[in-house]
Formats: structure tokens, sequence, C-alpha cells
């Protein structure tokens, strides 16, 4: 509690719902430990991939709460940025971690226009 309070919140109230969003999402257990939290000062370009994986999970499930299906191509995107993102970019652990080869991983990437570079780091 003690790393969130006295974090800098350069993107205000978004980033703590997006951070705690994604903590929960990472987590296997019930309670949110401060290695959940990768409370680093982010820039724009950061916040806003961030963001946007967020808003793609959450469309997913609100799709999926209405018996909705998706485009496999947008889910397989969804999935492929939450993979590169808890693995900031590692190409050999994102596609271990989804069950597919590194150079299958590569190819859905350049299909689907995710870049590399903007998770190398993040």
């Amino acid at each position: 509690m003690n790393k969130l309070i006295s974090y800098n919140w350069p993107g205000n109230i978004r980033q703590l719902q997006n951070s705690i969003r994604r903590a929960i999402l990472i987590t296997t257990s019930d309670t949110l430990l401060p290695e959940h939290f990768d409370l680093h000062d982010l820039n724009g370009n950061d916040l806003r991939m961030i963001e946007s994986l967020e808003v793609g999970l959450s469309e997913l499930e609100m799709a999926m709460r209405r018996g909705e299906v998706l485009p496999l191509s947008e889910v397989e995107g969804i999935f492929i940025q939450r993979a590169l993102n808890a693995t900031n970019g590692n190409i050999s652990v994102a596609a271990e971690k989804l069950g597919i080869g590194r150079s299958t991983l590569y190819r859905k990437m350049q299909e689907l226009g995710i870049k590399t570079e903007d998770y190398q780091g993040a």
C-alpha cells in the first residue's frame, strides 16, 4: 500500500486503474504484492500501450459475457500484447508462454502490426 501511495502517478487515475488491473491479471494468488506492480516513470508511449492493452482485454471480457465472438486476429493481438508486456518484450519467453514457436510469434506480430521495440524495456 505504501508503494502505491508514495508513487508519483504521472498518468493520474487512469494509470492507477491500469496498474491495478495489470497486477490482478499477472498474479496467481488472492493477494496483490508489491512485485505485482511495475511502477516506474512511464512516458506517453508507455501509457498509451498499456491503455491499449487494457482496453483490448476489457472489450474481450465484455464480448465474452454477451456471448459474442470476436475475430480471431483481434483476440490473438490482445494475447500477444499481454504476453509481450508480461515478458518485457522477450520474444522467446512470450512465444513459450503462448505455446507457439518464435517464428510463428514473429509472423503473427508482423501480420497484426505489433512491434517488438514497443515492449523492450517496458
